[in-house]
């Protein structure tokens, strides 16, 4: 059985059947969950797998985390959680002097975690080896994550049960320990969502977007007994959209921009009803070495930019509360010594619910005949674009199969 890990609250683990409860705060498991995901991107396809000591407090059969600490492992026998001699006697040594740190302040050895790159959530004869030698009371713990490139980590608990038998060939319970996901209201100051002091052009910032174009002016009122264009063609527009988000559900694609430069961040966007869900690859080596990251929306004439701090770029995903049908994101990474590479998504499709009612159709035969031609015209647009993203979508299958020769490195 499997449950998400929320990373706004406490995160509880227990078991049917079994009097042990194990809690942890938040940031810690997340924290944890970060390191293991460190880990993996350091050795290419393989990963590093990386270990620590839980520290926290035991009330009966219940145990509360409350911090973590690295077990020094120099990779001696390859990127495997293994240790070696030096490793060892430097976790003997951790584990000595923990009591006398101040951040461990009423704090004991409550178990250990450590990272598998290859294997699944289970604990192997080195592990258990190791568990039984530095982690040997009857009620420590051990936990096992699971990190992956482009899903979330599974993670799992393990416990020597009243004979002292360790259930070692999976975790009674396993669990997803997915990264904090960012929510962005429809309308938001940029400042104030990213923490931040007033954008700074350049380098070190994300590079903002040009100030908004002044408002076109009003157009003059119709005279008596002639036709009302304005409202007219906010009627047509309204129904050439309502035509491309049908025509986008029927083939089951949003309309994406697909930039012709680079296909590394793969940014896209779908439909969520009200909402946006803009995704990239959050696994892109782009990510890692851009200097800053910006976010620009434009959305019914109004625009924003929102800066991405890394671990929201990890999370490879926002949610956006749309005001209209017309949604243009940018994302554009900066660094140091190279131009900025920006990509962009496009979504168009129908108003929000909560958007204004549009106006009555026209009476014009004339003006419905334009109208159903501009449907046609999007029909057939649509098409295509639905064709062009299924090959893309067909190559990009191809070249991640070319990619995953079947050692787990590229686990789905």
């Amino acid at each position: 059985m499997s449950e998400e890990a929320s990373l706004t609250e406490s995160f509880t683990w227990s078991v049917e059947g079994h009097p042990i409860r194990i809690s942890c705060p938040a940031p810690v498991i997340e924290s944890i969950r970060q390191a293991a995901w460190e880990g993996l991107q350091k050795v290419p396809r393989r990963g590093l797998e990386i270990g620590g000591v839980l520290f926290g407090v035991r009330e009966g059969d219940e145990i509360r985390i409350a911090a973590w600490r690295p077990i020094p492992c120099e990779h001696a026998n390859g990127p495997g959680f293994e240790l070696s001699a030096r490793d060892e006697a430097a976790l003997k040594e951790l584990l000595e002097s923990a009591a006398s740190e101040p951040g461990l302040k009423g704090l004991e050895a409550v178990g250990w975690f450590h990272s598998h790159t290859r294997e699944a959530v289970t604990l192997s004869k080195g592990d258990l080896d190791l568990y039984n030698r530095f982690f040997p009371a009857p009620w420590q713990i051990a936990l096992v994550i699971r990190p992956h490139a482009y899903e979330p980590a599974r993670a799992g608990f393990f416990f020597r049960e009243s004979s002292g038998a360790i259930h070692s060939a999976a975790s009674y319970k396993e669990f997803i320990l997915e990264a904090r996901r960012r929510r962005l209201p429809a309308s938001f100051d940029a400042d104030k969502v990213a923490g931040e002091a007033p954008k700074v052009h350049g380098p070190k910032r994300g590079i903002g977007l040009p100030p908004p174009a002044p408002a076109p002016a009003t157009a003059p009122e119709a005279a008596p007994g002639e036709p009302r264009r304005p409202a007219l063609r906010r009627w047509l527009r309204a129904l050439a959209l309502a035509a491309a988000a049908a025509a986008a559900l029927f083939f089951g694609l949003p309309l994406l921009h697909t930039p012709s430069r680079s296909e590394a961040l793969a940014l896209g966007v779908r439909d969520a009803g009200d909402d946006l869900v803009v995704e990239w690859n959050r696994a892109c080596p782009l990510l890692r070495q851009a200097s800053s990251a910006a976010l620009a929306i434009e959305d019914g004439g109004r625009r924003h930019e929102l800066i991405l701090a890394p671990p929201e770029l990890e999370t490879g995903s926002l949610t956006y509360s749309r005001q209209g049908g017309d949604v243009l994101f940018r994302l554009t990474l900066t660094f140091p010594n190279r131009e900025p590479v920006t990509e962009m998504a496009h979504f168009v499709g129908a108003p929000p619910a909560s958007a204004q009612a549009i106006a009555p159709p026209p009476e014009d035969p004339a003006e419905i005949e334009r109208l159903q031609a501009e449907i046609d015209r999007l029909r057939k647009e649509l098409a295509r674009e639905a064709a062009r993203a299924g090959k893309l979508r067909r190559e990009i299958q191809a070249l991640e199969k070319r990619l995953s020769p079947g050692d787990g490195a590229r686990t789905p």
